[in-house]
């Protein structure tokens, strides 16, 4: 039992202060309590943070690779047949303006782009961007090496920056609503790909 006879409360400044031989041991104790409440706080709130990014980081690539999957399986069973290049041909005609290929870059990306506002829609085809290789290619635009830059990319089967390639385009055009803010989901794409062009 402890002896309380020898202790003495004063009030100094609105804080009362104990004076004994146990004021170092409760000092020492509360310190001690102090910390390891703090402590099962920080392993309380941190290891589920934690979890939860290697969960979503685990989901972001189980997502990439199922999309790279699925984006090569749709290349490889999708070959270009003379009716895409006839198509291809009728959208894209050699004579295109400058401004009608950034128009078709810009509409083009809007398949695989998140944005607020899209206007107008053009359905990326290998064939259709083969055929706007050839056009950039047989004449003489300004921005040239922009278009075949996104072009080449998406010919390669690279969509990870389509949002720049939008806005790099949007720019050109003068654009001032409607800037992309990311690329969209597999089955974001699947969802745009069959409201406008199924």
């Amino acid at each position: 039992m402890i002896d309380f006879s020898n202790t003495t409360i004063t009030r100094t400044w609105g804080v009362f202060i104990l004076k004994n031989k146990l004021q170092p041991t409760l000092i020492i104790a509360g310190v001690i309590i102090i910390i390891a409440f703090f402590g099962y706080m920080y392993t309380v709130q941190s290891t589920p943070a934690e979890e939860k990014v290697e969960v979503i980081a685990e989901e972001t690539k189980e997502s990439a690779e199922t999309s790279e999957s699925v984006d090569e399986e749709d290349e490889q069973a999708a070959p270009i047949t003379k009716d895409d290049i006839e198509d291809a041909e009728k959208v894209f005609p050699f004579d295109m303006s400058e401004s009608a290929v950034q128009d078709a870059i810009h509409k083009m990306s809007h398949q695989k782009v998140k944005a607020d506002k899209k206007w107008g829609a053009l359905q990326i085809t290998p064939a259709r961007i083969d055929r706007l290789i050839e056009v950039i290619q047989a004449n003489d635009y300004k921005h040239e090496s922009t278009y075949l830059h996104i072009l080449n990319n998406w010919k390669d089967g690279d969509f990870s920056r389509a949002h720049h390639d939008h806005n790099s385009i949007w720019e050109l055009q003068g654009g001032t609503v409607g800037k992309a803010t990311g690329v969209l989901s597999a089955e974001e794409e699947a969802r745009y790909v069959q409201r406008n062009f199924e």
